[in-house]
Parts: structure tokens; sequence; C-alpha cells
């Protein structure tokens, strides 16, 4: 355990950063953000990017959930539709969120029902990323959302990611559905 209580994670790489971080200025990070002295980017914990992800939800569709312990990617997994976000700012990185092909379904009929909407069943999992994203950025990094650029999604394959573990994770139960939030700074 860290001295703030959470598990120390001895899989996630080093990452080098242009924005040194040292340690006369770590007393400056927000209370609660994970700082490790041996990396130069401020990184949320498992916990606190499932709680960001919990809140998303919460606020767009009043969708409850879960954490379950992430175990680390191992290859190939039936969350077959994913939404990836590469990202500029505040830091260059990429978001991957993984689910069920039928979880986007589900969340567009939790918030709109049967209801006649503009929004299609695929696009409800891009709104959800789009604003865990926009919580991220603001309320973990303190980003200017004033400097935000359109969110451009790709095509999203793990052949596409990141040729290493994601730099932190975590594993989010919706009702019976299983979601993967994957973060890399690069």
């Amino acid at each position: 355990m860290d001295l703030l209580g959470f598990p120390k994670f001895p899989s996630i790489p080093r990452i080098e950063r242009i924005v040194a971080m040292t340690q006369e200025n770590v007393h400056l990070a927000p209370q609660g953000l994970h700082v490790p002295h041996d990396l130069k980017l401020w990184m949320p914990h498992e916990d606190q990017l499932f709680h960001l992800f919990e809140e998303s939800l919460l606020h767009w569709g009043k969708v409850d959930c879960a954490q379950l312990e992430w175990r680390g990617f191992e290859g190939p997994a039936k969350l077959l539709l994913e939404r990836r976000l590469d990202f500029i700012l505040p830091h260059d990185g990429t978001l991957v969120v993984r689910c069920p092909e039928d979880f986007s379904a589900f969340l567009s009929d939790a918030v709109y029902g049967n209801r006649d909407v503009a929004i299609g069943k695929e696009e409800a999992l891009q709104e959800v990323v789009v604003l865990f994203w926009y919580r991220l950025a603001c309320k973990f990094w303190k980003a200017d959302p004033g400097k935000f650029r359109p969110a451009l999604f790709k095509p999203s394959l793990p052949l596409n990611w990141p040729g290493r573990q994601p730099d932190v994770a975590c594993l989010v139960l919706v009702q019976k559905y299983p979601v993967e939030v994957l973060l890399w700074a690069e």
C-alpha cells in the first residue's frame, strides 16, 4: 500500500513525460492524487478511474455500477464493442472503453426508453465516453475545457493500442454488463 492507502501496481510501466514533476512540486498536487515520485505524470488509481466513470454514468443516465477487480489485459475478450479516444490535452494519451455489443443499446434504453430520439443506440456509448473523458480531464487533471478539441474516435482494436499494458485500468459491472476502461499516457 502507498501513503494514500492504495495498492501499488508493480506492472505499471514508467512513463517518460516532457513536463517534469520534481520532488519540490509534488505538494502542489490536488489532494487524493496518486503522484509517485518515479512517474512524471499524475495518473489516477484504479479506484479513482472507477469513481470518475461511475460519476459519468450516474450523471448521464442515472445508471448504477460496481467495481470489479481488473486482472490485466490477457488478449481478446468477449468485449467486442470498443471506443478509442486519442487525446493531446492536457496530456497525450489514449482512452479505450470496451464492453459487450449490446451494452450501448442498454444505455440508450436506460436513458431514452422507447422514445423517438435523435441518438442511435451505438452513439449512447460514445456519449458516455466523451462525458467520462471530460470529467477525467477537468476534475483530475484540472484541464481548461475551453481548450478541448472535438472528440475524435478512432477504430479500436487491441492491435492498434499502445504496445504495453495500460497505465491504469478498471473493470466496471453495469447491471449485467462488464465494461473495461483502459488509460495510457504517452
